[in-house]
């Protein structure tokens, strides 16, 4: 996975607030244990002694000697600590925290906990939803759209849609293994976003760092990062784009055209490729209506390293 920093930022803060609040019921415990048992509060202020002896135990002569009797010292003392709280019919519940990392997010090996994954996950949905429409697979319904036949492409609407829904699901499964790419077109109100939504949300349950954008804003902040009109907002947006896991890119075709746009979004489709990223377009253009408005570079790797899917118009009478 290559963490989105916007998300990352958010999954920390929720690490922290959870220490935090575990901290807080920690002292709580501790000063009701103390009330209510003051010789506990002693011999903890005794056992942090004993650790700072450890640690100057390391660098005397007769260290591991010393080291013996501190040690024995240590557990004579917690031994005698135990006795005192059971004695006063008291218990010492710890705050709930993985037993993996502490609540830390890391494991001692460095590496993400699997809490912190899931966390992370969490926050990737929370950053969607504001993006993208409710719903999963699931949820899609083919028998809205006619089944009456497409004069041009020779299947219906509603046989489209049921092959698209089933080649976005083995998508969503199965990109960061096949390094697939997706071209979605067609007009407004096909299933296009519904679809593209369901793979956005389904990638990042799986744990994996996507990120939605229209081609309008996409555009926009290239040009403010380009022309030092962007800020940190900015910078993280782009950044991103080039570095998530899965990138939704919805509209292409409704952004400003300009000078700067096209190889824009060409060095982001190809350099996305060429790390084996993968990504969703989602347009209204045709492949005939994609060559004549971008650069030779970008139709081309669409029409060649995209799987093409087409949707069609038509919902069925009466819905």
């Amino acid at each position: 996975m290559t963490p989105d920093r916007r998300i990352l930022a958010r999954t920390r803060a929720v690490f922290e607030e959870k220490r935090r609040a575990q901290d807080a019921v920690r002292l709580r415990r501790e000063a009701e244990l103390y009330a209510a048992c003051p010789e506990v509060e002693q011999i903890d202020a005794a056992l942090r002694t004993l650790g700072v002896e450890i640690a100057r135990s390391v660098f005397e002569a007769d260290g591991p000697r010393r080291l013996a009797e501190i040690k024995t010292r240590a557990l004579s003392l917690r031994e005698q600590r135990a006795r005192l709280i059971a004695r006063a019919g008291l218990s010492e519940e710890e705050a709930d925290a993985c037993e993996a990392c502490g609540d830390t997010g890391f494991l001692p090996d460095g590496k993400l906990c699997d809490c912190f994954r899931r966390e992370y996950a969490r926050e990737t949905l929370r950053f969607l939803s504001a993006k993208l429409p409710a719903g999963g697979f699931e949820k899609f319904d083919p028998s809205r759209f006619s089944t009456a036949q497409d004069a041009e492409y020779g299947i219906s609407p509603r046989t489209a849609a049921e092959t698209n829904a089933r080649v976005c699901r083995a998508f969503a499964e199965n990109f960061d293994t096949t390094g697939e790419n997706l071209y979605l077109t067609g007009p407004s109100a096909c299933g296009k976003t519904y679809l593209a939504a369901a793979i956005a949300r389904r990638a990042a349950e799986r744990g994996f760092s996507v990120d939605y954008e229209t081609a309008f804003t996409l555009c926009a902040n290239f040009e403010a990062q380009r022309f030092g009109r962007g800020d940190e907002q900015t910078d993280a947006a782009v950044e991103a784009y080039f570095g998530c896991d899965l990138l939704v890119l919805d509209d292409l075709g409704c952004e400003m055209s300009s000078a700067f746009s096209g190889p824009a979004i060409y060095n982001l489709l190809n350099s996305r490729f060429t790390a084996g990223k993968s990504t969703v377009i989602l347009s209204e253009l045709s492949p005939a209506e994609l060559s004549a408005r971008y650069m030779p570079q970008t139709a081309s790797r669409i029409a060649n390293d995209y799987t093409n899917l087409i949707f069609l118009g038509g919902l069925r009478r009466g819905r």
